[in-house]
């Protein structure tokens, strides 16, 4: 029999004060970032929707399961992984709303992805819905099992950066309709490039009425909008948690309903892969560094203990739309807007001022390269596209404040050579 564990199985922070009250939520901007935060005070970082950013306490729970580990590899890996794993990922649950069997815990939204396209047994003829705004990874994963499957093959939709609810769902209704062969469909929450919540709810009805399995990316959605996945009710969702829930980087939730759990697989295969419990099956691959997931629950404490979702959305909605207008009019150019419903509280897309020098960049590669040299000049912010027009993607979270999006505005008429 194994010896008692002699490790703490989760870390988190305090959620109450020693009279039991729940603590005075600290003012969020400028002030958060110096006291919570490792971003260097040069660093303008208004692209949170890549890569989020990670408190200290969340660091530092990390740094501890490291030593932890590094104390005693043979404890950590043989003895107490499952349960470390089982208990981080039942905090997950209880946050967005899931049973805890019906939930684990991955790297990222690519490796959600890949367990369950490689785990599916499709027939020659089958297809595989897409859309132009579904993320670049997830598409080239989609794209591997075309290649070594054949007779497999993509249906895309188009939908336009502006568009409708009523739009959207036409769209996926014609393709699913017309194509009646599609059995799964790769549907986002809210998308990457564009920054669009989705319709989901009408979009998993759709799937179920035509028999297409609903594999939904929610990368952008923990932590920045409510959740309740049993309420969803997709076949898949998965989302990151190292962006907007503030969870160490290669930390990802990963739902797969209990219709789905016998055949679902690791996406690579390793000691557990045919585990019958979903939980045990995923908790093991190999030595891989598990501490972002074990340290999820001090990530999840910590958006707490900011004042909950609803306070943060209203700081970072109240921000990104007044950075976006203030942008928008220094630049001569507008927002993306569209209706509420189809919303991303914290990120919105203010179109690129249409100089000779953005015309450099309508080029391979020439999004990272814009990317890079606005980075270089001082404002780290993404750049999409939609054809040949150019959009500056904002993001906006608690550390963030008014005066760093002005930096912004300078730095993209500096590289662009903006006539103001």
């Amino acid at each position: 029999m194994a010896a008692a564990s002699t490790f703490p199985v989760a870390v988190a922070t305090e959620t109450t004060d020693a009279h039991g009250k729940e603590p005075t939520p600290p003012a969020l901007g400028k002030d958060l970032r110096d006291q919570e935060f490792l971003l260097a005070p040069s660093v303008v970082y208004l692209n949170n929707g890549s890569y989020g950013a990670v408190p200290r306490q969340v660091f530092d729970a990390q740094q501890r399961l490291m030593r932890e580990r590094e104390a005693n590899p043979e404890e950590w890996y043989r003895f107490t992984r499952l349960a470390r794993y089982r208990e981080a990922a039942e905090c997950v649950a209880d946050f967005v709303g899931a049973k805890p069997e019906n939930l684990v815990l991955v790297e990222n939204v690519t490796t959600a992805t890949n367990c369950i396209i490689k785990s599916f047994k499709f027939q020659a003829g089958d297809q595989i819905l897409v859309s132009n705004h579904t993320y670049g990874a997830v598409l080239k994963a989609v794209n591997m099992i075309i290649d070594l499957q054949p007779g497999v093959s993509v249906v895309k939709i188009e939908i336009p950066f502006e568009t409708t609810s009523e739009e959207i769902i036409d769209r996926h209704a014609r393709a699913l309709e017309e194509n009646p062969r599609i059995k799964m469909a790769m549907l986002d929450h809210i998308t990457s490039a564009s920054a669009i919540r989705m319709p989901l709810k009408e979009l998993i009805a759709l799937c179920r009425r035509h028999g297409a399995l609903s594999v939904v990316d929610g990368a952008h959605c923990p932590g920045q909008i409510p959740l309740n996945l049993e309420k969803i009710e997709a076949d898949f969702y998965f989302g990151n948690l190292h962006k907007w829930l503030f969870a160490a980087r290669g930390c990802a939730l990963f739902y797969v309903h209990p219709k789905h759990q016998s055949w679902i697989r690791t996406a690579i295969s390793s000691h557990s892969t045919f585990a019958e419990e979903l939980c045990e099956r995923f908790h093991y691959i190999g030595t891989r560094d598990n501490t972002p997931y074990y340290s999820a629950a001090t990530a999840v404490t910590f958006h707490k203990s900011l004042g909950g979702l609803e306070r943060i959305s209203a700081y970072n909605t109240e921000l990104v739309t007044w950075a976006a207008d203030m942008l928008a009019s220094a630049w001569k150019t507008k927002v993306i807007l569209r209706e509420e419903s189809l919303r991303a509280p914290n990120m919105l897309l203010i179109v690129l001022p249409d100089t000779p020098k953005l015309a450099e960049y309508r080029c391979e590669n020439g999004n990272y390269n814009l990317i890079y040299d606005l980075a270089q000049a001082g404002a780290g912010v993404a750049v999409t596209n939609e054809g040949s027009r150019l959009f500056a993607r904002i993001s906006a979270h608690v550390y963030n404040y008014k005066e760093e999006y002005y930096k912004l505005r300078d730095v993209v008429i500096k590289v662009l050579d903006v006539d103001v």
